[in-house]
């Protein structure tokens, strides 16, 4: 087992929490600029925004405790609701954009929250009538904001105003909910606490090397922990950098953004990662210099790529491995390009305990491959609502399962291998096949389903389906059809539609998805 010594002094969290968070910058950073996107607002003007946006949501009957679906895409006003929310001790449930009805009204069902805020329409997706539809149907969200109305009651008073109603929020109660990586059609919601984040916030802005003259280029969901707080805007904001936040709506000109704004570091998953090089390649004269740091998470890098990063777009590559559960290692600036090329790292910080266990759960030698278990001080204590599955994900000593299978060198940094279980990683977003199954098996004419990953040179992998249909009218435009139907996010339909007369079995029944990936693999 790797221990850690304790690197942080707990006694200054104890009475810290985000809320307080915009507040205490303003005090310190004043008119720098915190955060770009359409505008550019210093953080004394986001503190300001957070006061006024806390009040309206008080005026409007949100109660301390009260858990809130976020549903916004990538903008300042997604930060501004998130510290709003903090602020009145209020509980955001982040939800990416490619969440639709029937995700949404599963995780009503599992969380029971009171309220939710989302936008008019993004990417020609009309988020404002699936979320009336949402609230008219049900009997638990009573308050639903669009983000145009609540702009508006903003923008009518320019006056700082002082808090209406105090509420005292304490570090040790829950901040937020994440949606957990390859979420089931059963959602696992992640509670993370005020001390947690901000321990975590703290420490990878320093293991990162942010500071006041740090730009972050925020180009994946803000959902998402690489984006928010991992390091992303919280741990920016913490040093008083500046923050550019970019949606994804058109992603071709996110060089232009990097130049104008002068971006020192953004974070991407591999697939973007990828398709940067190929630009750059095909771009001779195209040039970022402000560049300094990639920092790579989502899924592993492989070494070719991660050696063209540093050599093409001529910046160092920081290496991360984490879950929203609270596992984060990442690689060091100080590292040398052999471990920064093949290695996620060591843990970010210094009180962290891991090991490598096999499938008995003893702790393997070094060097050799099995689980990586984790604990340490922002560990999650279980889902939300799901006692059954909280008992499976902790060994009998308190470490969390991450699933995930790894090694670790003889200098302690660990290399992430693949998947224990099934998970399908479409670029960054975990999808389990388990619920696309599921979702095929409700299709008529659609007897059985298999689902698994393929390698892809674009999204890192994709989901192929193998089919055993009793209609010939199946293809793959008749699915995409059903499963538009049913509301569920675009990235977990198939890419590649396999129909198959019958599907392999191993000898104990189970769906023999070896040989599924032969037959892929041999075409």
């Amino acid at each position: 087992m790797i221990y850690m010594k304790i690197d942080i002094n707990i006694e200054e969290l104890k009475n810290s929490n985000l809320g307080d968070m915009p507040h205490i910058w303003a005090e310190k950073y004043g008119d720098s600029i915190a955060i770009v996107d359409n505008n550019r607002t210093t953080y004394r003007d986001f503190d300001m925004k957070v006061t006024k946006l806390a009040n309206i949501f008080i005026k409007a009957g949100l109660n301390k405790a009260d858990k809130v679906i976020v549903q916004l895409p990538n903008s300042m006003f997604f930060i501004l609701t998130c510290f709003a929310l903090f602020k009145i001790g209020a509980i955001p449930i982040l939800a990416v954009p490619g969440l639709r009805e029937k995700e949404i009204n599963n995780i009503i069902e599992f969380s029971e929250p009171s309220s939710y805020i989302t936008t008019e329409t993004y990417m020609g997706f009309n988020f404002e009538e699936m979320a009336s539809n949402i609230k008219k149907d049900s009997l638990i969200i009573n308050k639903l904001f669009i983000d145009r109305d609540l702009k508006y009651e903003l923008r009518k008073n320019d006056n700082v105003e002082e808090i209406i109603e105090h509420r005292e929020v304490m570090a040790d109660e829950i901040a937020l909910f994440i949606l957990s990586g390859g979420t089931t059609r059963m959602p696992k919601l992640i509670p993370l606490k005020h001390c947690h984040l901000m321990r975590h916030i703290k420490l990878s802005a320093k293991r990162c090397k942010l500071g006041k003259n740090t730009v972050s280029l925020i180009i994946l969901p803000l959902a998402h922990k690489l984006a928010l707080y991992s390091p992303g805007v919280f741990a920016t904001l913490s040093v008083g950098g500046r923050v550019v936040i970019k949606n994804n709506e058109n992603l071709e000109d996110v060089f232009t953004v990097i130049n104008r704004e002068k971006v020192t570091v953004t974070i991407v998953v591999p697939s973007l990662v990828k398709m940067w090089l190929e630009i750059i390649e095909n771009e001779e004269n195209l040039s970022i210099h402000s560049l300094k740091k990639i920092i790579s998470g989502g899924e592993t890098l492989n070494n070719d790529i991660a050696r063209q990063v540093e050599k093409k777009l001529n910046c160092d590559l920081i290496q991360l491995y984490g879950m929203s559960e609270g596992v984060c290692f990442t690689t060091s600036l100080n590292d040398g390009i052999d471990i920064r090329y093949s290695c996620q790292g060591k843990p970010l910080s210094l009180e962290d305990k891991f090991k490598i266990i096999d499938e008995k759960d003893n702790e393997v030698k070094y060097g050799e491959s099995g689980e990586l278990v984790f604990k340490g001080p922002y560990r999650f204590e279980g889902y939300l609502n799901i006692q059954n599955d909280n008992k499976d994900i902790f060994t009998e000593d308190g470490f969390f399962r991450t699933g995930d299978r790894a090694k670790v060198t003889n200098d302690g940094n660990i290399i992430i291998e693949g998947r224990i279980r099934e998970q399908i990683n479409v670029s960054g977003e975990k999808v389990m096949p388990s619920e696309v199954e599921s979702y095929l098996r409700e299709i008529e004419g659609i007897k059985d389903a298999a689902v698994i990953g393929i390698e892809d040179d674009i999204s890192g992998e994709r989901i192929c389906a193998f089919i055993l249909a009793e209609s010939k009218a199946i293809n793959k435009l008749f699915i995409y059809k059903k499963l538009d139907a049913m509301n569920i996010g675009k990235f977990k339909y198939p890419s590649q539609i396999e129909i198959i007369d019958s599907l392999p079995h191993t000898n104990i029944g189970k769906v023999n998805k070896k040989i599924l990936k032969l037959i892929v693999s041999s075409k």
